[in-house]
């Protein structure tokens, strides 16, 4: 751009930092923020909020107050994402206080919007301090200003996760009545909660009402969804959905499969089949060799060829449940299904 002599003007260098801090060179992006003044020209308050953004992003709030200083002694005057940048960094790193002391700040320049409250809410569930991210919801109604799908959908999911269904339900309940539309990760959170209090029953009518509503399932949640039919005993229901599961592209690889069965959401990389899982899987058909027909074990010991493979616990759980049940010398058509059930978790595995 220099060599065909056109000269950057300030838009050019903030898509760039903006390009930059999103991609997480932060040094990079400081270093065209600190040259902008050397061009001659003057860094604004997009340029501002942008780099500040990335700095709470990053964790470095040192350097985003010290950049607020900066840009309120030069003239720019921090707008709402300013503020909601520091508000949501503060909360991420647990100062709850300044997070409170920016967000009165916000209503007395009448920066408080949705999403200004949905960050300190979020902010506050972190901390454990649900009775004030309650009381803010309150305020945004008070306040005239409309909570969306997102500050229901925080609140829902923290008390999923605690364990109070009773509040998470009110606050779906009350989320409809607003004729606000739950989305996947509304219902991902509920579902989840559903499970971990072991209310199975409900987690198959939400599951219901979402696909019936027309929100489309993703992975995780045909993942729990699996996980809870074969906990109900419900093999050829869980087989099902694993087939549309494949169906719509959803791979339950062991990240997905293992944060399922243990409840655990926290992220983790796909496991590599390493030499040693090979042995494992070639174990693990002779094993069923002596438990199911050769074609079923032949098909375990194909798959070393994917490169993954689901935790062990699920796959004992179907193979279990599959030979738990007698087989029926009278009854071929249900042995087929059976049959076709374990072939399809085999090939998968």
């Amino acid at each position: 751009m220099c060599k065909k002599g056109i000269t950057p003007n300030i838009v050019t260098y903030n898509t760039l930092i903006n390009g930059l801090s999103k991609s997480g060179d932060i040094e990079r992006a400081r270093e065209l923020f600190d040259g902008i003044s050397g061009k001659g020209l003057a860094p604004n308050v997009v340029t501002y909020s942008t780099i500040i953004d990335a700095y709470c992003k990053s964790g470095n709030l040192t350097e985003a107050f010290r950049l607020l200083d900066e840009m309120s002694s030069k003239g720019v005057l921090p707008d709402s994402f300013v503020y909601c940048a520091l508000v949501d960094g503060c909360c991420k790193e647990g100062n709850v206080e300044r997070a409170l002391s920016l967000f009165l700040e916000m209503v007395q320049k009448g920066f408080a919007f949705t999403s200004s409250f949905n960050a300190l809410i979020g902010g506050l569930c972190k901390s454990q301090k649900v009775r004030e991210a309650n009381q803010l919801l309150e305020d945004m109604v008070d306040k005239h200003i409309t909570p969306n799908h997102v500050t229901y959908t925080i609140l829902i999911d923290y008390h999923c996760k605690a364990g109070t269904i009773k509040e998470a339900e009110d606050l779906f309940l009350e989320m409809k009545k607003r004729n606000l539309m739950p989305n996947t990760i509304t219902y991902t959170s509920l579902l989840h909660g559903y499970g971990i209090v072991g209310r199975r029953s409900e987690m198959f009518t939400l599951f219901d009402e979402m696909v019936t509503g027309g929100v489309k399932p993703d992975g995780i949640i045909y993942g729990m969804m699996v996980d809870a039919h074969l906990k109900e005993g419900s093999m050829d229901k869980a087989a099902r959905l694993l087939e549309i599961m494949v169906q719509f592209g959803w791979v339950p690889d062991s990240t997905v499969v293992t944060d399922i069965v243990n409840e655990d959401q926290n992220d983790a990389k796909s496991e590599k089949v390493t030499e040693d899982q090979n042995d494992a899987n070639s174990e693990n058909a002779g094993h069923f060799l002596k438990q199911a027909e050769i074609g079923v074990a032949h098909q375990v010991q194909n798959t070393i060829k994917f490169t993954w493979i689901p935790c062990k616990s699920i796959m004992v759980d179907i193979f279990t449940l599959m030979y738990q049940i007698p087989m029926m010398e009278t009854e071929e058509e249900t042995n087929e299904s059976r049959r076709s059930s374990v072939y399809i978790w085999c090939v998968l595995w």
